[in-house]
């Protein structure tokens, strides 16, 4: 009884480590594909009125990346590198390969379920 407890909690912590890992591996392509391809409107007021909200947003949309470019207070040499980034960035590519390593990740969560809990969701 205690080996199996004990290796549930080695296949269990393994199990931890290889979601992070996978998870950190989504986010180091899918933070800058958000940052200069994925453009948004930020907020400028909220108002409630009884028991809506009224929100105004801004008219054009856009990345963090073009806000960014548009500030006065940043240094040219750090919109110089951030341009320079941007080049060899390719959005199709990027887009391809957060499916890919999303995939991966779910198919750790697949091969990691146990058919106890497979046999519950029926």
């Amino acid at each position: 009884m205690l080996e199996t407890v004990s290796h549930f909690r080695v296949l269990l912590y393994c199990t931890i480590l290889d979601v992070v890992e996978a998870l950190n591996a989504v986010y180091d392509v899918l933070t800058p594909y958000l940052n200069h391809f994925v453009a948004s409107k930020r907020t400028l007021s909220k108002e409630r009125i009884g028991a809506r909200w009224n929100i105004s947003r801004e008219a054009v949309a856009k990345t963090p990346y073009q806000r960014i470019l548009e500030r006065s207070d940043v240094d040219e040499k750090v919109k110089e590198q951030l341009r320079a980034k941007h080049k060899t960035l390719n959005p199709l590519t990027m887009k391809n390969e957060i499916n890919r390593r999303i995939q991966i990740m779910f198919n750790l969560q697949k091969h990691h379920e146990s058919p106890d809990s497979t046999n519950q969701l029926r």
